[in-house]
């Protein structure tokens, strides 16, 4: 943790997406998740490109939660790798999905109000 250039760089999605890092596949290594508002599609790569600025590939897609939702990645029953979840601002709740595949939450519950942004981490 320092200030300084990039040491790799890479490109996935589109401009628009919103990018969390996760371990989508339990390796104990962070992946990139990317979530596109305007359609609520989830895209996630678990591999580097193999040449600098080249394109990452997509390793899977789902589709989860609604266009206005606020997304976030997580290990949400401690089972070793980190799946979808959504803060919804109408209904200030949140949906979490045990597995990185499309379907309804697994989870829910109300917190928070309207205006709050999901964070989540092993506290």
């Amino acid at each position: 943790n320092a200030t300084s250039e990039a040491e790799w760089e890479f490109y996935f999605g589109v401009t628009g997406d919103v990018a969390i890092g996760g371990d989508a596949d339990g390796d104990g290594r962070d992946s990139v998740f990317l979530y596109r508002p305007t359609s609520g599609y989830v895209y996630y790569t678990t591999a580097l490109p193999t040449s600098p600025s080249a394109v990452a590939p997509t390793s899977g897609t789902l589709y989860f939660g609604l266009p206005s939702d606020r997304f976030t990645v997580g290990d949400w029953t401690d089972k070793g790798f980190d799946s979808v979840g959504v803060f919804r601002p109408t209904d200030a709740a949140f949906y979490l999905r045990n597995s990185n595949t499309t379907g309804p939450g697994d989870i829910s519950f109300s917190f928070g109000e309207a205006g709050w942004l999901p964070a989540a981490g092993h506290f």
